[in-house]
């Protein structure tokens, strides 16, 4: 690893982080011709993980929550025409207001533009204007983005600073749809067997390059016997953690060319990586 290469991290979030449910964080370096998961750290309240994230450290990290709102509803509220004013403005909503008036606008929506962003539609993910049902993806924007603004991350296309830390918005399950895997999480009907069947495949493809999946996995990852036991047997955030510092990795190659995201990307929306 180049001595002034970046950390790769991978985040996957949680709206309420809690002992059974932390926010989830997989460290890795970036080497010339892999990937290296080295290891996790998790963080059970919000005083730790803002205490983590103030840090000054050097790192770019894909964060599986979303970091915009769409156009239509920002206009509709009035938060704004940049993400600095959007993410100062809704939490004066509070959160309970916030939440309330999302879900509202997503039931009474009457095109896919009115809940959706353009990249959840290029990438078939959650409505951030979900609140009320699982996964409560707008309660993740809602905790997430002030946070990432309070730290003065750096975000490309959106807010970007000084600072030797990147934020990169990524969607895990983007990643194993590209991979073919769907049913590989604990909230999924599949059963236990069938789960760990899905991702032992997915572990699989990151391990190894190939022509179908090079392309949005930039480098083979590696990692220790006791870390594949955690990814293949915990709740499968551990999993969700690595795909986000996969993605992340994508993003980070791409550093020239603004991290892979479209220069046209709506500055109160966002992007999600490698969409």
């Amino acid at each position: 690893m180049s001595a002034n290469a970046p950390a790769i991290l991978g985040i996957d979030f949680s709206s309420a982080p809690k002992r059974d449910k932390p926010i989830v964080v997989a460290h890795c370096e970036n080497h010339a011709f892999h990937l290296l998961i080295t290891n996790f750290s998790e963080f059970r309240d919000w005083p730790a993980f803002e205490l983590w994230l103030s840090r000054p450290d050097a790192w770019v990290a894909g964060f599986d929550f979303p970091f915009g709102l769409p156009r239509r509803y920002v206009d509709q509220c009035g938060f704004g025409q940049s993400w600095t004013e959007l993410v100062t403005s809704y939490p004066s909503q509070g959160k309970e207001e916030f939440a309330a008036r999302a879900m509202a606008a997503f039931m009474a929506a009457q095109v896919p533009q009115d809940k959706h962003r353009q990249t959840d539609l290029s990438s078939g993910s959650h409505s951030p204007l979900k609140t009320k049902t699982n996964p409560p993806v707008g309660l993740m924007f809602y905790e997430g983005a002030w946070r990432l603004h309070k730290c003065d991350v750096s975000i490309p296309r959106l807010r970007e600073t000084e600072s030797g830390k990147i934020a990169l918005e990524a969607y895990p399950g983007l990643l194993a749809r590209r991979l073919g895997i769907r049913l590989y999480k604990n909230d999924t009907s599949a059963s236990s067997a069938d789960r760990i069947a899905a991702r032992k495949s997915i572990i699989s493809e990151l391990q190894r390059p190939s022509a179908n999946t090079q392309l949005w996995i930039p480098k083979p990852v590696k990692t220790s016997s006791l870390i594949v036991e955690k990814m293949l047997h915990s709740s499968g955030d551990w999993l969700d953690a690595v795909l986000c510092a996969v993605q992340a990795a994508w993003g980070y190659e791409r550093r020239s060319e603004g991290y892979g995201l479209p220069q046209n990307t709506d500055p109160v929306e966002g992007w999600i990586v490698s969409a």
